[in-house]
């Protein structure tokens, strides 16, 4: 009867760990090179340099952040609910981990090819700085 439970304890505990873990590192080129791929296909986490961040405070007095992660031919679009890290400026390097859309339409206007990496309970979600800004 032991080992039964045992097994069952195993499986849930895997995919747990699973679901905490970090996707690998990837490119911007490498999402803008096969979109279809990264839509909206779980946890993406991408390497690029900071360019046109802001901080803003949205008319309900919410704070988030936005900015474009630069790559090598191409850039993405990078949204994040909260106050952004002291050391996120424009030029650092960074890896934002995040949900990616090819498509996200709003109210009154649409964007395109973004990773949403506002935090999530249990997800490595965030924007993590590997080179500041110098």
């Amino acid at each position: 009867m032991r080992r039964i439970l045992v097994f069952p304890l195993l499986i849930l505990m895997a995919i747990a760990m699973a679901q905490t873990v970090a996707p690998p590192t990837v490119t911007v080129d490498d999402v803008l090179g096969d979109i279809e791929r990264f839509d909206k296909q779980g946890l993406v986490a991408v390497k690029g340099v900071v360019s046109e961040f802001v901080q803003k405070t949205s008319a309900r007095g919410n704070k988030y952040f936005t900015f474009k992660l630069k790559g090598g031919k191409g850039e993405l679009n990078v949204f994040s609910n909260g106050e952004a890290p002291a050391e996120l400026k424009n030029k650092a390097e960074v890896i934002a981990t995040g949900t990616f859309r090819k498509t996200k339409k709003l109210a009154e206007f649409e964007v395109k090819n973004e990773i949403d990496a506002s935090p999530v309970k249990d997800k490595p979600n965030g924007v993590k700085i590997t080179v500041p800004a110098g």
